[in-house]
């Protein structure tokens, strides 16, 4: 089969907001990527595995900040809802989620899920429950948030990591198959 190649010049600051793509099978078997375009704003678009076609890219929302470490990242709940993190280097965190499942054309109005002083959003689901891991401005402090009603409510900051005066700069989030949270961290320096 005849792959389109897509090339987009964007702002996104990929090595510490992750996942930017994510692929779901629902009512569709696509692969969807969120970005922070050259004009400031957050873009959505998907590729259909069984078409072959990538769709056409969607501004969802402005970026609050000028600053590309306000990338955006993404997470698809089990029913298909499409969850974006994003606006935030030191600031107030942004969410946006998805009106309908697999639909990338409609979306609820920004809403801030966690006041403060907050960057690189790691958002990962656990049997249901959505959390999104942030780095805090200190560069020593890793909190998280999250929601059970699917982007609803938001629990507020809780700091799991606490370095004193050391530096955690760059982090990832996983989960493995028996649903555990795991956290590394590199660049870190006393």
């Amino acid at each position: 089969r005849r792959q389109r190649q897509m090339c987009i010049r964007d702002r996104t600051y990929p090595n510490t907001i992750s996942p930017q793509a994510v692929h779901f099978v629902g009512v569709y078997n696509r692969t969807y990527f969120a970005y922070l375009s050259y004009n400031w704003t957050i873009n959505i678009f998907y590729y259909d595995h069984d078409l072959g076609k990538f769709s056409d890219i969607i501004p969802i929302t402005s970026s609050i900040l000028k600053d590309e470490h306000a990338s955006p990242s993404l997470l698809i709940d089990n029913q298909g809802y499409l969850h974006v993190f994003y606006g935030s280097h030191n600031t107030d965190q942004y969410y946006i989620k998805s009106l309908e499942p697999e639909n990338i054309t409609a979306w609820t109005s920004p809403k801030v899920i966690a006041s403060g002083a907050y960057t690189y959003p790691q958002p990962v689901l656990r049997d249901g429950r959505i959390i999104v891991i942030l780095r805090g401005s200190s560069h020593a402090q890793q909190s998280y948030v999250y929601s059970d009603d699917r982007g609803n409510t938001w629990s507020t900051p809780k700091v799991f990591i606490d370095m004193g005066s050391g530096t955690c700069y760059r982090y990832d989030v996983f989960l493995d198959a028996n649903s555990y949270i795991h956290v590394v961290w590199t660049s870190c320096m006393q």
